[in-house]
């Protein structure tokens, strides 16, 4: 008897002990298949769903080398921050990245959007992803090893047909695309370069300072300079 009522309280100690490192391994993630076309801009939503209270979470995102260009990353209610630590008190939600790495610090668990901002740059599917290696239980103050994973794909296909020197889109190539072309080349706020097949004129696989000069020539009507 004795043996069996000291089976029960261990094993009743074990689960009280377990209990708070299971309910943060239950933490989850999934990620949003997209799609779009060659040359677009897609949004790719991760969605990470914390336990109900304070914690943190180092995590990586993974991307194809080809075929997809990250450009940044976002993460909904939260604040770019140009350092974080783990450690301390906070009050909101605050992220670095570095590269496709993530800290992510918040005084509440909810739910969080992390979008990844990709460039199609060629046809097919890819898969994407985000591996959470640590997470932080604030009550606890102690970091454990909370391996969580998902991963999605993203289909691009074949973009528009499109008219070679028509920078701004509007179906004709003429001196609009030219100055189009500059400001954009220049940085100009307002002038995305959204199919790059188009404003490659001199069809060299990238856009730059060449394009606009070919460009210029080919609408002045020099010689070997044809659209």
């Amino acid at each position: 008897m004795k043996k069996r009522v000291f089976c029960f309280l261990l094993a009743v100690m074990l689960i009280v002990c377990v209990m708070p490192m299971a309910a943060l391994a239950d933490g989850e993630a999934s990620v949003t298949n997209a799609s779009g076309k060659k040359g677009e801009t897609i949004k790719v939503p991760i969605t990470v769903t914390s336990p109900s209270y304070g914690f943190a979470f180092k995590a990586s995102v993974s991307v194809p080398d080809s075929g997809l260009t990250l450009n940044d990353i976002t993460i909904s209610s939260a604040t770019m921050a140009d350092d974080v630590n783990v450690d301390d008190d906070v009050t909101g939600a605050f992220y670095t990245i570095n590269g496709k790495n993530i800290t992510f610090v918040t005084d509440t668990g909810s739910s969080y959007v992390v979008t990844l901002n990709l460039t199609a740059d060629a046809v097919g599917e890819y898969n994407v992803g985000i591996d959470i290696s640590e997470m932080l239980d604030f009550e606890e103050k102690a970091v454990i090893s909370a391996p969580l994973s998902a991963s999605g794909t993203v289909t691009v296909e074949e973009g528009p047909a499109y008219l070679l020197g028509d920078v701004n889109g509007d179906g004709s190539v003429n001196r609009a695309d030219r100055n189009y072309l500059i400001k954009a080349l220049a940085g100009w706020d307002g002038y995305p370069i959204t199919n790059k097949d188009a404003a490659d004129v001199n069809k060299d696989g990238t856009v730059n300072r060449a394009d606009r000069n070919y460009l210029i020539k080919a609408l002045a009507g020099w010689a070997g300079y044809t659209l």
